[in-house]
């Protein structure tokens, strides 16, 4: 930091050229004029008035930021080893902003006040569901950028919230619109953008520094519809399973049998085995996301068996339910049945075709072990 805040110099020697310390703080790459952008090796910090770069790093457990303000000789460098609250790296952020408050304050001018005509109609235009461009797109990783996925909404007066963007009271962030499609955090620092694409639509959010930036989801990505359809299928095949002995026990008591016929029989017993199938599958997906964030070695080598396990079940479960379809199919056509059973294994059969969907669009039944 002392070298680069002195051209180059430290003590009595040069360890930068200058035009090679005026190039690493040169101003280089921009998603939009009012955002700040990049460097080849500094971000553009840039705040309260003030021309200010840095780089910051991160792990799971790890956080540390540097910033210089190159004009005024000053430089700040932190570290540590905790999470912060209320969101991973925050602590960082309060310090640097309590810093520059408190000896850089800034003076200027209140942004103006843009047309609340405009204000609704930008405010409809960005509402949707976003996803960050840094994520898998191939691999069996791309499930992680949809539980990363943000909402943004509006209200009346065309504030616009992002789930879960929180401040440091650890409640949601506001944003109001200071200029075209640029939104400043109502009591807070955050500059936030939009982009529209060649139609007109805004399809991207845009972030400072330009590190990455968020994409409007397609329809068929989107949570909205993806963790109903799931949950739902999810729940049926939970209730499927559960109410499985519970029925047995009710015809063994007032001795009905369950089906005159063996066929049947047969396709109402491996109906239940690949519900127990979709529920395992997925129970192992759900487990390894929530618990790789804590024990980073559950993406390493040491998961390959594991991962092929899990393949294997995924491909058994398919067949499960191309077998669903013929056991609905099956069902409609005997004779004696009442509506529930038809209607039941209707339903099994749809939450089946949802959870093959969603393993297949999400590189769940991959064969390879590359992420």
């Amino acid at each position: 930091m002392l070298a680069v805040l002195q051209g180059g110099t430290l003590e009595d020697g040069r360890i930068l050229k200058p035009e090679t310390v005026n190039e690493m703080e040169k101003h280089q790459f921009e998603l939009n004029p009012a955002l700040n952008g990049l460097g080849f090796v500094f971000m553009d910090y840039s705040t309260n008035g003030q021309r200010i770069v840095g780089h910051g790093g991160d792990t799971f457990w790890f956080h540390s930021d540097m910033f210089l303000m190159p004009s005024e000789r000053v430089g700040m460098f932190i570290s540590y080893n905790s999470a912060g609250l209320p969101r991973p790296g925050a602590g960082r952020d309060q310090l640097e902003r309590a810093f520059l408050d408190r000896y850089f304050p800034d003076t200027r001018s209140p942004e103006r006040d843009v047309d609340p005509a405009v204000v609704q109609k930008d405010a409809r235009a960005v509402t949707g569901v976003y996803q960050v461009t840094r994520r898998a797109e191939t691999t069996l990783l791309k499930i992680a950028a949809l539980f990363g996925q943000t909402a943004v909404t509006k209200n009346r007066d065309g504030i616009i919230t992002i789930e879960p963007a929180k401040n440091s009271r650890g409640e949601l962030k506001r944003w109001h619109e200071v200029g075209p499609l640029i939104y400043h955090e109502v009591n807070g620092p955050d500059i936030i953008g939009f982009r529209r694409d060649a139609s007109g639509r805004v399809n991207e959010r845009l972030l400072q520094p330009a590190v990455f930036e968020f994409q409007r989801v397609p329809w068929y990505e989107n949570k909205k519809l993806i963790f109903p359809a799931i949950g739902i299928s999810f729940a049926l095949s939970i209730l499927t399973l559960l109410l499985w002995p519970v029925a047995a026990l009710v015809r063994k008591r007032y001795k009905r049998p369950l089906f005159a016929d063996s066929v049947s029989r047969t396709f109402y017993f491996i109906s239940r085995i690949v519900c127990l199938l979709e529920v395992s599958f997925l129970s192992a997906i759900l487990l390894w996301l929530a618990s790789a964030p804590k024990d980073i070695s559950l993406i390493g080598g040491g998961l390959d068996p594991w991962l092929k396990l899990l393949r294997v079940l995924g491909w058994v479960m398919v067949i499960g339910i191309i077998f669903l379809g013929v056991a609905a199919g099956w069902f409609w056509k005997a004779r004696g049945l009442g509506w529930w059973t038809r209607t039941h294994a209707t339903l099994l059969a749809l939450g089946g075709v949802a959870f093959g969907l969603f393993a297949w669009h999400w590189h769940l039944l991959d064969a390879s072990l590359k992420f």
